[in-house]
C-alpha cells in the first residue's frame, strides 16, 4: 500500500475558502497502518479551463508535471499532484482497528463513521 487510498471525502471551509478533505489510508512508518486527513494542492485557476459553450472544464492531464485530479469543490482551483496530509495532528498510526488512539483520532477529526470503511480497505 504505497500510495494513499482514499476512504472518504468531505467539504471543509474557512471564512475565505471551501475545499475538499480526504480520509486516507496507507502503510504506517512505525505501525502497520496510517490514516490521515489530506488534500491535493491547487495547481492553477480553474477559470482558465472553463468552456462557456459547453459549461464544462476541459482539463489537461498534467500541469507543471503534476497529474491533474480535477476541480476543487469551490470551482476556484484545478487540483492535483500528490495526496498529502496537512500537519502533525492530521494523522494517526495503528496496528489494529480496536486501537484506542485510532478511535480517539477518528472522533476528534470527525471521521468516526468511516471505521468500517477503513476495515474494508485493509481487507481488500
Amino acid at each position: 500500500m504505497e500510495q494513499p487510498k482514499i476512504i472518504a471525502s468531505r467539504e471543509a471551509s474557512s471564512m475565505a475558502s471551501v475545499w475538499t478533505e480526504y480520509l486516507c489510508l496507507m502503510a504506517g512508518d512505525t505501525k502497520r497502518f496510517k490514516v490521515f486527513t489530506g488534500g491535493y494542492e491547487g495547481l492553477d485557476e480553474a477559470s482558465k479551463y472553463y468552456v462557456e459553450e459547453t459549461e464544462e472544464y476541459v482539463l489537461p492531464e498534467t500541469i507543471d508535471g503534476k497529474i491533474v485530479v480535477g476541480v476543487d469543490i469551490d470551482g476556484v482551483c484545478v487540483i492535483g499532484g500528490e495526496l498529502t496530509y496537512y500537519g502533525i495532528d492530521d494523522d494517526v498510526e495503528f496496528d489494529n482497528l480496536d486501537d484506542v488512539e485510532l478511535a480517539n483520532w477518528l472522533h476528534a477529526q470527525r471521521w468516526s463513521k468511516y471505521l468500517s470503511a477503513i476495515a474494508d480497505a485493509i481487507i481488500s
